[in-house]
């Protein structure tokens, strides 16, 4: 499931069917939205200091004819928002709201303890929200075990972005200068992406079906690079370059070309 803006301020969802795009709704917002987000359940934007929040599908997980918006206002400008079926994070101020939507609650405020620490991203799976902050810290909190965190690494450098693969078992995080790495809370490793990475890797994509496999997208989303983690191998973890596509429109075989980068196998 994906969603675009057809103008704007309305914005389409769409899934794939048999490699063909089908539209599922469309929603007018009451203005133009600085991001947006969407899970099988719900279609959430942030406009400034406010969220205009929809839910899109019935108990019977079919698309609702009538779809109604609701307006929750934060009194303060919203950096970011992470969404999944059940629960939406709002970044606000440096602190992570975490609401159950269902309820239309306020479940937990991050920092959970008193503190100076300022959260600069947030992400979340299914079950897990994770975020960065201040302190170089990833911290990865269980939502339905009452948020109990889980995971707490801390890296050299603020971490200014993170993405979980649909398990929330590997996260690619991008930390302010720019450097790349594949953390796994499982074994408690984090593993130093190289050379020959693009130099302004500025987002990535998990693949579905298989947790080892990452796309990396330039700032310009102009290139795509595809990797596949190897973390069992004779001369240890590395990871093997699939495919570079130098516009992600073009998928001519004669422009894509492989090559080979290596990890640095770092643990704290």
């Amino acid at each position: 499931m994906f969603a675009t803006l057809l103008s704007i301020n309305e914005v389409a969802a769409y899934i794939l069917e048999d490699g063909k795009k089908k539209l599922l709704y469309n929603i007018l917002l009451s203005d133009e939205p600085e991001t947006f987000q969407i899970s099988m359940n719900y279609l959430v934007a942030s406009l400034g200091s406010k969220l205009e929040i929809f839910l899109t599908m019935d108990e019977n997980e079919k698309t609702l004819k009538n779809i109604q918006g609701v307006t929750k206002d934060f009194y303060s400008q919203i950096s970011m928002i992470a969404l999944n079926d059940n629960y939406l994070t709002v970044l606000c101020e440096g602190k992570a709201h975490l609401i159950d939507l269902k309820k239309d609650t306020t479940l937990k405020i991050f920092p959970l303890k008193d503190t100076e620490d300022i959260i600069h991203f947030i992400a979340m799976t299914d079950d897990y929200l994770i975020y960065s902050d201040s302190n170089g810290r990833v911290k990865i909190f269980s939502i339905d075990n009452n948020c109990t965190c889980i995971a707490d690494y801390k890296f050299d450098k603020i971490i200014k972005k993170i993405y979980p693969n649909n398990m929330g078992t590997k996260y690619i995080c991008i930390d302010e200068l720019g450097k790349v790495f594949v953390y796994s809370p499982v074994n408690e490793t984090v593993l130093t992406l190289y050379d020959e990475l693009p130099t302004d890797f500025n987002r990535a994509i998990w693949d579905a079906e298989n947790s080892n496999i990452f796309v990396g997208i330039n700032k310009s989303n102009t290139t795509a690079y595809t990797f596949n983690l190897i973390l069992n191998s004779l001369n240890g973890p590395y990871i093997r370059t699939l495919k570079e596509l130098y516009y992600i429109e073009d998928l001519d075989e004669e422009k894509m070309k492989k090559s080979k980068t290596c990890f640095n196998n770092n643990r704290k």
